[in-house]
């Protein structure tokens, strides 16, 4: 679950691991992509981010506060994705529960 406040600016590192549990960086050429849409089924992408630069083989995930500033509060359902240079694609998190939580100061 990746859970945040409407409006906030989140960061997230993401890494890969493999089966056993060992890092496995991401080099350069691969692509991790994160989406967060109403549903699995909904063919709308609420937020869409695209990470091809990667700092000690892992990638930062950066929600601005634009990206939810003008979604209502409740969950949606996110996963992470890598193609990896050579073209293998992997699902690498998800679906799970994207919840955009409340926020009390606003403008």
């Amino acid at each position: 679950m990746l859970t945040m406040t409407r409006g906030d600016t989140c960061r997230r590192v993401i890494r890969a691991m493999d089966a056993s549990g060992k890092f496995v960086p991401f080099v350069s050429g691969d692509v991790v992509r994160v989406t967060v849409r109403r549903s699995a089924l909904d063919g709308e992408k609420l937020i869409s981010k695209e990470i091809r630069d990667f700092i000690d083989g892992a990638a930062l995930l950066v929600i601005d506060p634009a990206d939810t500033s003008g979604l209502d509060f409740g969950d949606y359902v996110f996963d992470i994705e890598l193609t990896l240079a050579n073209g293998d694609v992997y699902t690498i998190v998800g679906p799970d529960v994207f919840r955009l939580g409340a926020e009390v100061t606003y403008d």
